[in-house]
């Protein structure tokens, strides 16, 4: 899936060999958040979020600290009649 994140990153190589570990449905991950009250009932309900996991940017020797929230992001998709559209990052 192509998405403008690709392009907006500043070191494209990091996003060599990143996966998805994990898709699930966003009513169930939040299921009275605010995509419900913001984007409305469809796209809360057709919505699903996944996680993805860059093992490039996962460093463990990080002299300063381990940071387990610059190995991961969360898209939101949802699908619509042109196909799934990323939507939102988390």
């Amino acid at each position: 899936m192509h998405t403008s994140f690709t392009h907006i990153a500043r070191t494209p190589r990091k996003l060599i060999g990143a996966r998805i570990t994990s898709v699930f449905l966003v009513r169930h991950w939040l299921p009275s958040g605010w995509i419900k009250s913001e984007c409305g009932l469809k796209i809360w309900q057709r919505s699903v979020g996944a996680d993805v996991y860059f093992s490039k940017m996962d460093l463990p020797h990080n002299p300063i600290v381990h940071c387990s929230a610059c190995d991961r992001i969360i898209f939101l998709a949802s699908l619509t009649r042109g196909g799934w559209t990323i939507w939102g990052d988390y």
